[in-house]
């Protein structure tokens, strides 16, 4: 392998290392501002990787008009545990400082999120979803018939999600006695 190609894996498996570590959605913006923060690899060098990394299913893309995130797949991990050896102590050991500053940061800004895609006339995907410590809750998919159901839903997560997902477990994990 020339010294190209294996620039060109560590920085995709470093784009792994920090996906995995924060251990949460990650938006664009996050992820970008984070690698150009402590300049592992400049703007057009990341977005190729991480285009990549998506094409490859390494990482998930999920998307809508309001809000878009990415998440480490499980394929994505697999990878992770068998490369991360290209990354040296010293910038996993900065990584994981910075990733704990940044981590409490990006909570804050992603526990409930909320988005709808139209599809189609009269049909929109709504995005439902409650985050805690990095980890998905709940992340509900749902099909409505009009713009305004969508926007409903959304307000209505975003105002009520804990005792909507309260309500969702009860209900689901209720006996038949």
């Amino acid at each position: 392998m020339n010294l190209e190609n294996i620039k060109i894996a560590e920085n995709k498996i470093l784009i792994l290392y920090i996906m995995n570590q924060f251990k949460m959605p990650l938006t664009e913006s996050q992820l970008i501002q984070f690698i150009l923060e402590k300049e592992f690899m400049n703007y057009f060098v990341f977005k190729q990787h991480l285009s990549e990394l998506i094409a490859s299913n390494m990482i998930e893309y999920n998307a809508s008009e309001k809000y878009s995130y990415y998440i480490i797949s499980k394929k994505g991990e697999e990878t992770l545990e068998i490369f991360k050896k290209l990354i040296s102590q010293e910038v996993k050991s900065i990584l994981d400082t910075e990733i704990i500053t940044k981590k409490n940061q990006y909570k804050k800004d992603s526990e409930i999120i909320t988005n709808y895609v139209k599809i189609a006339d009269f049909e929109y995907i709504v995005y439902l979803m409650a985050i805690e410590k990095g980890t998905p809750l709940i992340d509900l998919r749902l099909n409505v018939g009009s713009k305004e159901q969508a926007e409903a839903l959304c307000k209505n997560w975003k105002n009520n999600s804990s005792e909507y997902f309260k309500k969702i477990l009860d209900i689901i994990t209720k006996s038949e006695n």
